[in-house]
């Protein structure tokens, strides 16, 4: 029974080992997408002046919506986004924070703003 001991020690490093690289070391791939879209109030009318912040663990870039609501915002990715809205205060509007996994494409994105 001895002769086992070398077979475990090594099985035991080799489980070692992979608990602390992870189960895959790859990493994810990056993909350079545009997210737009427009922001509305709750009757329709479009948001102008809304600071729009894109985040990912790549980066992040930020704009403000123009006359028309509309907001573009081109970023590097590994799939992970959160879109941060800030309407100004005077609209009364509420603040928005959306949370996307899988992202590898640029996308639309419209909003509809509550009241706050």
């Amino acid at each position: 029974m001895r002769h086992f001991r070398p077979v475990w020690s090594i099985l035991w490093l080799l489980a070692l080992a992979w608990l602390v690289t992870g189960p895959s070391s790859a990493a994810a791939p990056k993909a350079l997408i545009t997210v737009s879209g427009t922001i509305t109030d709750p009757a329709g009318s479009p948001v102008p002046n809304v600071w729009v912040a894109v985040h990912t663990p790549l980066g992040s870039l930020g704009t403000t919506t123009n006359a028309g609501g509309f907001y573009s915002v081109t970023i590097q990715t590994d799939g992970q986004l959160q879109i941060c809205l800030r309407p100004p205060v005077a609209t009364r509007l509420a603040l928005v924070n959306y949370v996307m996994d899988g992202v590898t494409a640029s996308f639309t994105q419209d909003f509809t703003l509550t009241r706050g």
